[in-house]
């Protein structure tokens, strides 16, 4: 059974962001490989991990299968969620962002040299969620999103 897992961000967490970085770009490409090209690290959007997995972590201990990763950015939640949910056979990170998916991919890469033994059933898609074939859909036991739907 497909199921869908989302953050409840506090609403004075959304009107800091939305302060700082005017929203009205969120939902363009553009934008985000702008914001990706600055901020070459891992960067945590409204939640920090822990904090996020604690959100998700009544679905985590169903999950019999693949885990999707929405608007993943350079977030540290993919490997989270793969190391914290012990049913989980593999986290599909996706986002729309070629720069952020090549900086999450080199940050995996790094995290696999320094710990060769542990599994490391991680993928990273350029991708628009916005845009996925039913196909993807049926692939997943769990869909998560942190931020992509205040986003878009």
């Amino acid at each position: 059974m497909l199921r869908h897992a989302w953050c409840r961000t506090a609403p004075s967490t959304l009107q800091r962001i939305r302060r700082e970085h005017s929203n009205a770009h969120f939902g363009t490409s553009e934008f985000w490989s702008a914001f990706y090209q600055k901020k070459r690290d891992r960067f945590e959007w409204f939640l920090s991990t822990p904090v996020a997995v604690c959100e998700f972590e009544q679905e985590l201990g169903d999950v019999r299968g693949a885990i999707l990763h929405v608007g993943c950015g350079t977030s540290d939640l993919g490997y989270e969620l793969w190391s914290q949910t012990p049913g989980c056979t593999s986290v599909v990170n996706v986002d729309y962002s070629p720069e952020a998916i090549a900086i999450a991919q080199r940050q995996h890469d790094e995290r696999r040299l320094a710990a060769p033994s542990e599994r490391h059933a991680m993928s990273f898609v350029q991708a628009d969620c916005r845009a996925l074939s039913d196909a993807w859909r049926d692939r997943f036991a769990l869909i998560v999103d942190k931020g992509t739907l205040d986003a878009v």
